[in-house]
This record gives C-alpha cells, sequence and structure tokens, in this order.
C-alpha cells in the first residue's frame, strides 16, 4: 500500500509499505480521508516531542472496516466510521476518568502508532466510531478538533450569559465559537487576522462579534465597545502566539478564566504572574481531550449542529501530500481545512 512516512526527525515521503494485518482486538480499515492538522506540520518540522520514529502520520481520519480480528464482535466488513486516535490502557485512574492521553501507558495513532496518512490503517476495535451515512468523511475528520475545542470550553466552565472570546480562527477557533453559543455564551467574540475567517465564525459557527486585530481601531473597539471595559469571562486562545497570549491577558475580566488551545513557543517568556494574580485569574493548559468530548464531538457532528463541512477548503490525494502541508502552514488561497485522501 501507498503511506506517507516518518522515518526519523523532519524526514517524510511517500513510500510503499506492507499491508497491515489486524490482532484480535483490532480491524482494518481502508482510509477515505485524513485532515492535516498543524501538530502534524509540528511533527514534520522535528520537534514534536511526543512522536516515536518510525510511524505513518496522521490523527484526524475515517474509513471503511474491511477486516476483523477474531475478537471483534461489534463491528464488521463495511462498517463506516471516524478514529478515535488515542488509546490508553482503560485501567488506572486517568482511563477510568476519561482522561486516556494522561494514561503512563497510552499510545496514539500518527505519531507512535501508524496512522491515517496511507491506504490501509490497522486500529484497537474500540477506537472505531461508526457514523451515520449521510455523513462524509471529509466531515467526520473534524471530530477530533472539534473534541479539542470542547475540552477547552469545560476547562473555563462557560456559563449562560457570559462574554467568551477566541482567539486564532483556525479549524478549532472556529468550532469554538459555535461550542460556546450552544452553552448558552451572551457574547461570543472571535479575534483574528483573516477577514474571511472572522466572516464565516460569525455566519456559520455562532460568534456575535468579531474582531480584526490588523484593523486601526478595533482593538479599542473590542475593549471598549464590546467587552465595554470589563473584560472577558472566558478566553479560549486557539493562536498559538505570544502576541494572541498578551492580549488574551489584556481582556481577561476579573475572575477570568483563559484556557490555551494552542501552543506557544517553549523559547517564549511569558509574564504569567503579572498578568494573572491582580485579577484573580485562572489558566488552564488543554492538551488534546477526554473521550467523553471526543464522542459528544462526534454527536454534535452526526447531528449536523457543527457545520463541519464549511471548513473543509482543500480535498487532495495522498500523492500531493507536500502541496498540502504547505497549504496548511502558508494558509494560501485562504485554506482552512485540508483534507488528504489516500
Amino acid at each position: 500500500m501507498k503511506a506517507l512516512y516518518a522515518t526519523k526527525q523532519g524526514n517524510f515521503g511517500l513510500v510503499e509499505r506492507p499491508m497491515p494485518r489486524p490482532k484480535s482486538n483490532e480491524v482494518l480499515i481502508k482510509v477515505d480521508a485524513c485532515g492535516i492538522c498543524h501538530t502534524d506540520l509540528i511533527i514534520r518540522s522535528g520537534k514534536a516531542r511526543h512522536a516515536t520514529y518510525p510511524f505513518v502520520p496522521g490523527h484526524e481520519f475515517g474509513g471503511v472496516v474491511v477486516e476483523c480480528g477474531a475478537e471483534v464482535e461489534h463491528l464488521k466488513k463495511g462498517d463506516r466510521g471516524i478514529v478515535q486516535q488515542i488509546t490508553g490502557c482503560g485501567r488506572c485512574p486517568a482511563c477510568r476518568d476519561g482522561f486516556e492521553v494522561e494514561c503512563e501507558n497510552y499510545q496514539e495513532l500518527g505519531c507512535m502508532l501508524d496512522g491515517g496518512m496511507a491506504e490501509y490503517c490497522v486500529l484497537p476495535a474500540r477506537c472505531f466510531l461508526k457514523m451515520p451515512d449521510d455523513l462524509t468523511f471529509e466531515e467526520g475528520s473534524l471530530t477530533e478538533p472539534l473534541a479539542c475545542a470542547m475540552f477547552a470550553l469545560s476547562r473555563t466552565n462557560v456559563r449562560i450569559g457570559e462574554t467568551v472570546v477566541v482567539i486564532g480562527p483556525g479549524p478549532i477557533g472556529i468550532m469554538a465559537a459555535r461550542v460556546a453559543q450552544l452553552l448558552g455564551a451572551g457574547k461570543v467574540v472571535v479575534v483574528g487576522t483573516r477577514e474571511k475567517r472572522l466572516c464565516l465564525s460569525k455566519e456559520h459557527f455562532g460568534a456575535t462579534h468579531i474582531v480584526n486585530i490588523t484593523v486601526k481601531g478595533e482593538l479599542e473597539r473590542l475593549k471598549q465597545d464590546i467587552l465595554m471595559g470589563k473584560g472577558a469571562d472566558s478566553i479560549i486562545d486557539c493562536s498559538g502566539t505570544l502576541s494572541g497570549l498578551q492580549l488574551a491577558f489584556s481582556i481577561l475580566a476579573f475572575r477570568g478564566r483563559l484556557a490555551l488551545e494552542g501552543t506557544v513557543d517553549v523559547n517564549e517568556t511569558v509574564p504569567f504572574c503579572q498578568a494573572l494574580l491582580p485579577k484573580n485569574a485562572s489558566i488552564f493548559h488543554v492538551a488534546a481531550w477526554r473521550t467523553s468530548d471526543f464522542k459528544r464531538a462526534f454527536d454534535l457532528i452526526a447531528q449536523k449542529r457543527i457545520e463541519a463541512k464549511r471548513l473543509v477548503t482543500h480535498v487532495l490525494p495522498l500523492l500531493e501530500w507536500e502541496k498540502g502541508f504547505n497549504l496548511v502552514s502558508s494558509k494560501k488561497d485562504e485554506a482552512i481545512k485540508v483534507v488528504l485522501k489516500p
């Protein structure tokens, strides 16, 4: 089979790989679609500390079951579904609480085990979620980033009527706005630098206000007109930039809550105490999601309560993986979510 393969840090290439075979508790799926995530860019750059080489990248994917292991009873050949890429032991306290990413023995498809940027993939049967026939694989591939958004919002404990600010309108940020609306937020403000993404947030994903921070006067409008000088109750920073984090600090309300969904470069110095202590604010780092977040995200997409298809801007064959990665990194051609089709 054809597969994108990472043999060592920074070394990605399209190769021919042996067809995998499922163990007794696994399934073999024919991959239909796999989204390219910003994390995949980090892995390709060689900066990902959690990657275990070699492996097939790709963790936002789904496909069709073609073979089941001997112990698999709840799935059959021909079932369509998406993949929950993180799996733990299922027995430790972290796993029992739904935090499989905290399991000492957790495994992750696409950076430790082979993922979805290949024609076929083997995975634990319990990581395969069957999906309805009217849901496309491109839509289903947005489940994982939506789960990240849902976990971030749960960390800040959004309450009905509160003001929520989302910084960074990438796929996670845009969907976070919609989830905030569903949670009953009074104002949902999306802040960014790309006008089309901001407009998309307002037209289809629940934002009540949008702010293009590059436009003169917009920062002041955000602070005084939209936030009325009081700041935001809940902020989800999806920007992954120091400037985004500094903005978040400057607009937090007293007793505000800030979730860091994006990751600032480890070499940056951030004055947390100076920014947060005077406001008695709380800050949370968001690492992936809980199993419950993933399943709720899948339900929202399956029920069409999240218009996931509007985020898929480019669909490319696996042979054009380099073009896809470049689109994601450069954001050219208004790329939001780029999907590979093995």
